[in-house]
């Protein structure tokens, strides 16, 4: 199909786009304003699907553009069949997203930890605060888990959030505040020290700046 864009014909073919002329389009701004374009065209029509965080077309290929599929990703948490899922819904698309398309679920916790529910907001905070320092935003983290902190209380605070903002303050090299959110973690953990909080003590007390595993949640 067609798209008319600035008086002129365009035509994608396996993720590129042509010119009438078939000659490929290699203007940045040109391919992001025809991506916008097909993509409000098609999307109503529901030629895009999402499977294990990863978009195809109608053509059942493989959508790998990032500004398109942050563009899909927006579009698709914007629908309003997306407020009707329930907690094993969002599960399973957490963990599938986490694998395959970072920036839906990064955006997909920002959504759920904004939602009423009180318990869908505890367990997707931490996750929020996970994914966050996997797309190296551990600002965002602290910054975002404090917010919610100080409004919900213990409402939202459990071992897996403060233990992903020990991990956050680690990233920032803020080795005592890092220190002091693992022993928080381990407190509210009833002082059952896992495998995993011993090594997150051992870099965080020690002043190491050693890297501590963002997918533990």
């Amino acid at each position: 199909m067609e798209y008319d864009y600035l008086g002129r014909k365009f035509h994608r073919v396996h993720n590129e786009w042509y010119d009438s002329n078939n000659e490929k389009v290699s203007i940045y701004s040109f391919i992001v304003d025809l991506n916008k374009k097909y993509i409000e065209n098609e999307y109503s029509k529901n030629s895009f699907r999402i499977v294990d965080g990863i978009w195809f077309d109608s053509n059942n290929e493989e959508i790998a553009i990032d500004d398109f599929t942050k563009e899909l990703n927006e579009k698709f948490l914007n629908d309003e069949y997306f407020n009707d899922y329930n907690e094993e819904d969002l599960n399973k698309l957490y963990f599938n997203t986490k694998k395959y398309n970072k920036d839906l679920c990064f955006k997909l916790c920002i959504n759920v930890v904004n939602r009423k529910n009180m318990l869908l907001k505890k367990t997707y905070l931490p996750r929020l605060t996970a994914i966050s320092r996997i797309l190296r935003k551990p600002q965002f983290a602290i910054d975002t888990a404090n917010k919610l902190i100080e409004k919900y209380g213990e409402k939202v605070i459990s071992p897996h959030l403060y233990t992903s903002l020990a991990g956050a303050y680690n990233d920032l090299r803020n080795y005592a505040m890092a220190d002091k959110y693992n022993k928080l973690a381990l407190k509210l953990n009833n002082g059952v020290v896992t495998e995993y909080y011993t090594n997150v003590d051992a870099k965080t007390s020690l002043g190491k700046k050693g890297y501590l595993d963002s997918n533990y949640y």
